[in-house]
């Protein structure tokens, strides 16, 4: 089947028959006009330039620090920007797209009505196939006293917001347009290649094939070399062979040659079949830059000691291809959201396939894998059969976790503590909407990383998991027993309050401990301060209490975060009391209330309880 992508439409066309070239009449960029400090996806605002007013619907401007604007949330909507009446003919209206989420761009549109509210439409002109770069939009039946209306509708499912990147709106008079740049003709990639990185030019698409594709990347290549589409909004398949001509711009970033715009394309794709060049573990060099390649060898690894910006060091395995003569190179799942690229069931001096584009990695040649292969298939990655077992597997691994009758027993904002019988971890920032007290039992892929001493689950994928509701029962245990073997244990404690001024470097602290008749103690804080009814500056030196939370690492050693606590306190007094005067009641958050409220109040200064 044989589609043809025309994204030259009449639009960009009939620049050429305009004759003559001047500056817009009127010209919207940012943050320049911004009349408010913008932070969501779902505001009215407006923009005045040089008297004259845009209302914009649906855009964030980032607190007016971006020199451009993106509408078009996760959840997907339209962003609308609507000019106020402009006196002149308008016959061209160019709108600069920085940046698009393809997938979810679904359509945009330029609206031209003689009335403020859009009643009546004078004339419709759609963008067609939406892509980054300037896109011209001419109007058929120019009039003056219009208003101008540009709408950009995006679908819901995008990873991440913003979908549509405007930083410039221009309106040109009848009769006149942008100049028409000239840039100069290449006939393939490798002559694109040899010209200065931010260069631009006309280049010629013979028979170029698309090899890969993945997020922001799309690798391409022709009989002459290879080069990567990046982040330009395409939405070819691996596969498709593309023919045609388009203005591109090319930037080399990190020793990678890459084109970051393209524009005025009329390039046709016919569907093809992807065939990596197969060749030997030595000729994977430079020469070969953003090729796809497949090479055998032995696999041989070796681990490196990582240390991050933050958190403990980790090892982590490097992969390298070796043949015969002891040729290597290194290979690694760049792109890890791509089925078959697992490569942590690979083993030393194991025989295996590899195939990938060749990246730059620390310098060098390296293989970014779109396809592992071990003896014929594709390795199949480690697996844990509880918490316990999946904790004991190294840094950063990625592994498919079962739980059986696992318990959430605390959530708060990104921290989802889960125990089963054998141990308990943090579930941390995953998006899992799952409460205190469900049980739940399946599996889930998840990496395993330790984060200051804490044991963590994170990226989850592959989630198969049933959630059954329930209740959480916190393990009561001696203080004694609170240590770094039970970090992320969702626990009860009772002792008597101490609350120590300790110093710490030059700084001293207030620190609150619970400790037992034998002088253990534990140090106890308000990790979740959101959380009602755990403020423990309530507590009094020498109070009786009760601390239910979940143990963490602090430095060397642990202390309980709290989630609920109960105590017999001095500073508390009148139970049940009613109030005698009128004096003004606060929460424990410092917050005036009208009446007293179920739990600790405060009033004239001291703390009293309803029940």
């Amino acid at each position: 089947m044989k589609k043809t992508l025309r994204l030259l439409a009449f639009a960009m066309l009939s620049i050429f028959s305009l004759g003559a070239s001047a500056a817009a009449y009127k010209t919207l960029t940012f943050p320049e006009g911004n009349s408010e400090s913008i932070t969501a996806y779902n505001k009215t605002w407006t923009a005045t330039i040089d008297g004259f007013t845009w209302t914009l619907v649906n855009f964030n401007n980032n607190a007016n620090k971006w020199a451009y604007v993106k509408c078009g949330p996760k959840t997907g909507g339209t962003g609308t920007i609507t000019s106020a009446a402009i006196d002149k003919k308008i016959g061209m209206v160019v709108v600069t797209i920085d940046k698009i989420i393809a997938t979810y761009a679904e359509s945009a549109k330029l609206e031209v009505s003689t009335d403020a509210n859009f009643s009546t439409i004078s004339e419709t002109v759609d963008f067609g196939t939406i892509t980054a770069g300037e896109k011209q939009l001419s109007i058929s039946t120019p009039v003056a006293n219009a208003y101008y209306r540009l709408s950009f509708v995006a679908t819901s499912g995008s990873s991440s917001h913003g979908v549509f990147q405007i930083s410039k709106v221009e309106y040109y008079q009848e009769g006149t347009g942008p100049e028409e740049e000239v840039y100069p003709e290449v006939a393939n990639i490798a002559a694109l290649k040899e010209m200065e990185s931010g260069s631009k030019a006309v280049l010629t698409f013979n028979n170029v094939q698309v090899n890969f594709t993945s997020g922001k990347d799309m690798y391409i290549q022709d009989a002459t070399g290879g080069i990567d589409i990046y982040d330009c909004g395409l939405s070819y398949t691996a596969g498709q062979v593309l023919n045609g001509k388009a203005t591109v711009e090319y930037k080399l970033y990190n020793e990678m040659p890459e084109i970051t715009s393209v524009t005025n394309a009329e390039i046709t794709a016919t569907d093809g079949e992807v065939t990596p060049n197969t060749v030997s573990v030595e000729a994977v060099t430079k020469a070969k830059i953003c090729q796809l390649v497949k090479v055998v060898g032995t696999v041989h690894i070796e681990k490196e000691t990582v240390t991050p910006s933050e958190g403990d060091p980790y090892e982590r395995n490097n992969y390298f291809l070796v043949d015969e003569d002891d040729n290597s190179v290194q290979f690694y799942q760049k792109w890890k959201d791509v089925e078959g690229t697992d490569l942590s069931g690979l083993t030393e001096g194991a025989q295996a396939t590899i195939t990938g584009i060749v990246v730059i990695l620390n310098g060098t040649a390296a293989i970014g894998v779109t396809k592992a292969e071990y003896e014929g298939t594709i390795p199949e990655g480690p697996k844990a059969e509880n918490i316990a077992a999946f904790k004991a597997l190294e840094n950063n691994t990625e592994a498919e976790l079962t739980l059986t009758d696992a318990v959430v027993t605390f959530v708060n904002v990104k921290d989802m503590y889960i125990t089963d019988a054998t141990g308990s971890i943090d579930f941390y920032n995953t998006g899992l909407s799952y409460t205190a007290g469900q049980k739940l039992n399946g599996t889930i892929k998840v990496k395993f990383s330790v984060y200051r001493n804490t044991p963590q689950a994170t990226e989850p994928s592959e989630n198969n998991l049933t959630a059954t509701d329930g209740e959480a029962t916190p393990q009561e245990v001696a203080i004694s027993d609170v240590s770094l073997a039970k970090v992320c244990d969702y626990v009860k404690v009772s002792g008597k309050v101490k609350i120590l001024e300790e110093t710490s470097g030059d700084k001293t602290y207030t620190n609150y401990y619970i400790t037992d008749e034998s002088d253990n103690k534990v140090m106890i804080f308000n990790k979740f301060k959101g959380v009602p009814g755990t403020d423990i500056t309530i507590l009094n030196d020498g109070d009786e209490a009760t601390i239910t939370g979940i143990i963490v690492p602090f430095n060397d050693t642990v202390e309980i975060a709290v989630t609920a606590m109960e105590s017999t306190s001095t500073g508390i007094d009148n139970i049940n009391a009613e109030l005698t005067n009128d004096a003004p009641i606060y929460n424990l958050a410092g917050q005036r209330v009208e009446k007293a409220v179920k739990g600790i109040n405060i009033q004239n200064g001291k703390k009293f309880i309803v029940k």
